[in-house]
């Protein structure tokens, strides 16, 4: 979701679990995934904004 803030616009980004069996390996493994998606979102949004941006 895009939430313009008074410095410009922020992204907020939520991970949701379903009911699991092993808290502490799917809040382990589950942040570690969290964490890789998150980092190429957030180098393929820096990129596009580069590439968008004028001059």
């Amino acid at each position: 979701m895009l939430r313009p803030v008074a410095e410009g616009t922020r992204v907020l980004l939520r991970l949701r679990l379903g009911p699991v069996r092993h808290v502490r390996t799917a809040v382990t493994v589950g942040g570690l995934f969290d964490l890789l998606t998150i980092a190429g979102m957030a180098a393929g949004l820096r990129e596009r904004l580069t590439a968008a941006a004028p001059g």
